[in-house]
């Protein structure tokens, strides 16, 4: 697989390159490590999602499983009903169960926070879905790689397609807007493509040929900011499709991953340049090299300690880099486990992937939990109890959405912050979960209460 062409890595559903660890250039920091290993050993995870449950919800596109592990190591593996379905994106539903893209499957899968699958077709055979996100219509959005459109799911499993106008544009990358729309990448289209949530597709020519733009994320400025792969540029494009283009210094550089900072700034990592690179809202880009050679960075994410952590697919290392661009280097126990996304786990650790190894790892930020839920209030028939959310992460709230549990399920239309006690409640246990969306980035991070004991007896007067 040639190292320039994106397009397969994206085919490959995230599986990198064919190339294997580098041997250790430097040393590196110890780090606060915990792998778990209690995966298969051909899983190979890709995705990697925070869930509603607590949890961080993984795809193994080899053992063709969705994974689910908890802070204190606990893995839990669901087969995926359809055999040799290769899972890759995965997301947290409004609906408080996981959805995640079926490559080969050519389907949407659901899984509850019991394991309990569900999966829908997609009606365009071969599709190849792959980016999925959850848009502000209370739908799941994703992309069609092959099939070269964009497809919407609702809650209940309702499928509409929209095709995208330029033929073979090949759409990968997805995300929310400010705007309320849904904006994707078209990987061979060389075109940023917006969704309304009404099927309405507009597109926007990237100003370079062949810029095989890959990734995208909603700015701290109401923009998007998406990475020119080959086109070795980060771009900016505004909600009324004005695209600015920022050559990358490095020349070669092949940016990939981007992510918003705790500065408001753009980070992102350069596959080949083997740097960290940042750019302004106005556009100045300052790169920061990784001290281990050839360590081909990948995925990025924000940290809630003010830093941005990056995987290192070939160095096999967890960098962490400042906002004053000093990097710091962990290296992974397990020796050539191929780390690849990384996420800001509910615990205030970093949860990554390990793609050769099969494992799914976190290292520590010293922050502790950053969201947590409880119910406030007497647990008995009658009672009006409340789901009271803590944000302890430093990031700034948008919004927070609820869910009331009986016995672990979800009750229907029981979605506000406050829930009254009823009869069929009695000898329950009620919990809530509470989901904070952050701004600007629009990332999120969810927890759950422990559950109440409803009590038999009606309340006292």
């Amino acid at each position: 697989m040639n190292r320039q062409v994106v397009a397969g890595l994206l085919v490959a559903a995230g599986l990198i390159l064919g190339i294997g660890p580098v041997a250790p250039a430097s040393a590196s920091a110890a780090g606060e490590f915990t792998t778990f290993d209690e995966i298969d050993g051909s899983s190979a995870p890709i995705g990697l999602a925070k869930g509603p449950d607590g949890s961080m919800w993984f795809t193994e596109w080899g053992g063709n499983r969705i994974g689910r592990i908890t802070a204190a190591g606990a893995t839990t593996e669901f087969e995926v009903p359809t055999t040799g379905a290769n899972p890759v994106g995965i997301a947290a539903g409004p609906d408080g169960a996981m959805w995640f893209t079926e490559f080969t499957g050519n389907k949407i899968g659901r899984i509850a926070m019991d394991g309990t699958f569900t999966e829908f077709a997609v009606p365009t055979a071969g599709a190849s879905p792959w980016g999925i996100a959850a848009g502000p219509d209370g739908a799941m959005w994703f992309t069609e790689y092959t099939g070269n459109k964009i497809g919407r799911i609702t809650m209940q499993g309702v499928v509409t397609e929209f095709a995208v106008p330029t033929a073979g544009a090949a759409p990968a990358g997805i995300a929310a807007g400010p705007d309320g729309a849904m904006w994707f990448t078209e990987n061979t289209g060389n075109k940023i493509g917006r969704i309304t949530m009404d099927g309405v597709v507009t597109e926007f020519a990237v100003p370079t040929a062949g810029a095989l733009p890959y990734l995208i994320a909603a700015g701290p400025d109401g923009a998007m900011w998406f990475t020119e792969y080959a086109g070795n540029k980060i771009g900016r494009i505004t909600m009324d499709g004005v695209v600015t283009e920022f050559a990358v210094p490095t020349a070669g550089a092949n940016p990939a991953a981007i992510a918003t900072g705790p500065d408001k700034n753009m980070w992102f990592t350069e596959f080949t340049g083997n740097k960290i690179g940042r750019i302004t809202m106005a556009g100045a880009v300052t790169e920061y090299a990784v001290p281990t050679g050839g360590s081909v960075p990948v995925g990025i994410a924000a940290g809630p300690d003010k830093a941005m952590w990056f995987t290192e697919y070939a160095g096999n290392r967890i960098g962490r880099i400042s906002m004053a661009g000093r990097i710091t280097e962990h290296a992974v126990p397990t020796a050539g486990s191929v780390p690849f996304l990384i996420a800001t786990g509910p615990d205030g650790a970093m949860w990554f992937t390990e793609r050769i190894a099969s494992r799914i790892a976190s290292i520590g930020t010293r922050r502790g939990t950053l969201v947590t839920a409880s119910v406030m209030g007497r647990a008995a028939v009658g009672s009006t109890l409340r789901c009271a959310a803590v944000n302890d992460s430093g990031w700034t709230v948008a919004s927070t959405s609820r869910t009331w549990l009986r016995n672990g399920a979800g009750i229907p239309g029981a979605t506000g912050q406050s829930y009254v006690v009823k009869g069929s409640d009695a000898g329950k246990r009620i919990a809530c979960r509470a989901a904070l969306t952050f701004s600007p980035a629009l990332n999120q991070l969810a927890a759950q209460s422990n559950p109440r004991l409803v009590a038999v007896t009606a309340p006292r007067r």
